[in-house]
C-alpha cells in the first residue's frame, strides 16, 4: 500500500484518476491511496504515474 499526500482537493485527483482507469481511494482526508498488485509491470507502473501527474497537472490550474 502506498500513500501520497496531498494539498489540493483529493476528490478531483480520485475522480480523474478514476476516469482515467486508475483505481484509487482517499484515506486521512487528504491522502491518496494506492494498492498496487505484488506482481506489476513497468508499463502499468508508468500509466500509474501519468495518469497521477496528469490529474495534478490539470487541478493545480
Amino acid at each position: 500500500m502506498l500513500g501520497i499526500e496531498l494539498t489540493v482537493n483529493p476528490t478531483d485527483v480520485l475522480i480523474h484518476c478514476r476516469n482515467s482507469g486508475l483505481l484509487v481511494n482517499i484515506t486521512a482526508e487528504n491522502v491518496l491511496r494506492l494498492l498496487p498488485p505484488y506482481v506489476i509491470n513497468e508499463a502499468d507502473i508508468d500509466f500509474a504515474i501519468d495518469v497521477i501527474a496528469e490529474s495534478l497537472k490539470i487541478i493545480s490550474y
